[in-house]
Parts: structure tokens; C-alpha cells; sequence
């Protein structure tokens, strides 16, 4: 404070003011070295005020995914106490959490989603539907949520479902789990891919509803062999025009002026090494485009008819009801055991 004085003119001393200091748990933030009264963060998060400074958490914590909230852009991870509402976009580095349900939304994920509630849209059917209508979540994790319908999930390892999917495209890079081969989870029209197993107690539906489960071959493979293949040949072009530039400055040694030269040569053993890891990624991929000597699809209690059954590159169509069991390929044929 500073000092003043009364009506009289006689001078009144400033209380003296405690100087608090910052408290010594904040997180996500640290002093400007330069001015010890300024924080600055540290990480990329949402601020949040405290009695004795401000911390940054990597998680951000929304009521709802809705229009007042807005879309969610954010490097780190997201907590939904409501819904994801339909027309509404989440892309977070890290996971969601969303105790209600995702809607007709779309949502991309650098790790896991869960929702404690289901996946749906509004769509009659995910597989070529209003993408306005569908329900779309990708990640690179894995998924767990009780129900998904009218939806496309994509995720790196694992979905796992706690009642069932109806007339959804689902993918994942392991496996797919709905329920437990004894309770009443079931999968009913739509896609449903995995490259090691889909479980699930009970497939397709009375009505014959066309379902399709796939497993033995990885669902993402075609699209990143065609992303690996597109990078391959612009690294190759910016090789061609590398060399075109380094037998101009052999020829032309006086056109090579300072460190160019050098620079020209760093460039190409860093072109050459990104096509090298990019041989070994494609060679990589192609050992998983072969189909899966393990892959299964366990049925625990019935398959219905109008179910497509696919192990590797075996495909059995089921024209009547049958009881569940194992299905895998053994001595070249899809069997049921």
C-alpha cells in the first residue's frame, strides 16, 4: 500500500501487506526466472486458479461436449461428466472419459476411450450412412464402452463392449470382446474386424440381419500400406532431385558455393535412411497382410443366419441358425468346433 493522509492533512501510515508467496505444490507452471511474481506454464493444459497461484493439468474437464462448450482441439486428455453431443468434434493427444454417451460426434484419440455410457448415432445403418448421422470415434488405443450402434470405431488395440453392437463398422488392430461367451452380448449387423479374435456370445440376429466378422487379417492394413507407399514415392522423387543437384555441383564445382555441397550430402544419407525405415515398415506390414494362424472367432452360445463369417482369406456364409463354438481355419477349410 501506499501512504496517505486524513482530511486534516495529517499523514496515515500503509498497513503493511503480508507478501504471500506462491504455494509450493502448483503443477504445470513454474517462476519466469526474470520476475519472480510471474508464473508461466510449463506444459500444454487447462489453467486453473487456486488461492496462491495457478496450475496447468493435462487433463481438461468439460460438463458436456455441446454448443456451449464448443469443439474440443487439445494436447492432452479430456473428462466428460455428460455427453459428447451429435454434430459436436473432440481431437485430444491423450484419452476420453465420458460418463454419459458419445452421440452422433465425431471423436479422435491419442490414447484409450471409455464411456461409461454407449457409442450411438442416428443413422439406420454406420456402413455408408450420413457421416453427419454416425457416431465415429478413432484411436490409437483401445475402446471400452457398454454398448456401440450406428457408429465406426477404430482403435490400435483393443474394443471391448459390455451389452453389444448393432449395425456398426468396428475395427481393431488386436481384438474385439463384447460381453462374456455366456451372457447376452451380441453382435448384430454391420462389420465387425479384428486381426486375432472377436468374442461374443451371440452373432447376427432372428430377423437374419446381414453381419460380417472378419479376423486374421488387419483391418488398417490396406489404408496405411497405401500412406506408407504414397511417402515412399515422394521420398523417392526428392531423392531424384537430390542427385539431379549433386551431379549438377560435381560438373560444376565453382556453382557450389560455402557449404552447400555439404548440406546436399547430409540431405541425401537423411533420404536415404528415411527409405530405408520405410522398406522395413512395408515389410512390416506385408507379414501382417498374411492371414493369422491363430486368428478365432469364438461364439458362445449361437450363430444366427445371415451371418459372414471370415478367417484370413476363408469366408463361410451361415444360411441357417447354428450353435456357437470356435471358429477357425484348420487344413485349409473354416471350421466350427
Amino acid at each position: 500500500g501506499k501512504d496517505g493522509m486524513d482530511v486534516l492533512g495529517k499523514p496515515i501510515a500503509a498497513e503493511p501487506v503480508v507478501d504471500t508467496p506462491y504455494a509450493a505444490d502448483l503443477t504445470g507452471v513454474a517462476a519466469d526466472p526474470n520476475d519472480p511474481n510471474l508464473l508461466l506454464a510449463v506444459i500444454a493444459g487447462s489453467p486453473r486458479v487456486l488461492p496462491n497461484g495457478v496450475i496447468v493439468s493435462p487433463v481438461v474437464d468439460v460438463d458436456a461436449v455441446d454448443l456451449h462448450s464448443g469443439n474440443v482441439n487439445f494436447d492432452g486428455s479430456l473428462r466428460v461428466s455428460g455427453d459428447i453431443r451429435t454434430g459436436m468434434s473432440v481431437r485430444v493427444t491423450g484419452d476420453v472419459v465420458v460418463q454419459g454417451t458419445i452421440e452422433a460426434a465425431h471423436v479422435e484419440a491419442g490414447g484409450d476411450v471409455i464411456v461409461k455410457g454407449g457409442i450411438i448415432g442416428k443413422a439406420d445403418s454406420a456402413h455408408g450412412g450420413d457421416p453427419n448421422e454416425v457416431a465415429s470415434v478413432r484411436t490409437k488405443g483401445s475402446v471400452h464402452a457398454r454398448y456401440i450402434q450406428n457408429a465406426i470405431v477404430e482403435a490400435a488395440t483393443e474394443v471391448v463392449v459390455e451389452s453389444g453392437i448393432r449395425q456398426s463398422d468396428v475395427s481393431a488392430g488386436e481384438r474385439v470382446v463384447v460381453g462374456t461367451p455366456t451372457s447376452q452380448g451380441s453382435i448384430s449387423g454391420g462389420r465387425t474386424r479384428a486381426l486375432q479374435t472377436v468374442s461374443v456370445a451371440t452373432l447376427g440376429a432372428p430377423a437374419g440381419s446381414a453381419t460380417a466378422v472378419q479376423v486374421g487379417l488387419n483391418p488398417f492394413a490396406d489404408q496405411q500400406k497405401d500412406e506408407l507407399e504414397a511417402r515412399r514415392r515422394k521420398v523417392l522423387d526428392d531423392q531424384a532431385k537430390l542427385q539431379q543437384l549433386v551431379a549438377f555441383f560435381a560438373k560444376n564445382p565453382e556453382r557450389a558455393q560455402g557449404d552447400v555441397r555439404e548440406k546436399a550430402r547430409a540431405t541425401m544419407y537423411k533420404i536415404n535412411r528415411d527409405l530405408f525405415e520405410l522398406d522395413a515398415e512395408i515389410a512390416r506390414l506385408a507379414e501382417q497382410i498374411k492371414p493369422s494362424d491363430d486368428a478365432v472367432i469364438a461364439v458362445g452360445r449361437r450363430i444366427h443366419g445371415g451371418v459372414t463369417l471370415q478367417v484370413g482369406h476363408k469366408v463361410l456364409k451361415v444360411m441357417e441358425d447354428k450353435t456357437g463354438g470356435q471358429v477357425r481355419v484348420i487344413e485349409d477349410r473354416i471350421t466350427v468346433t
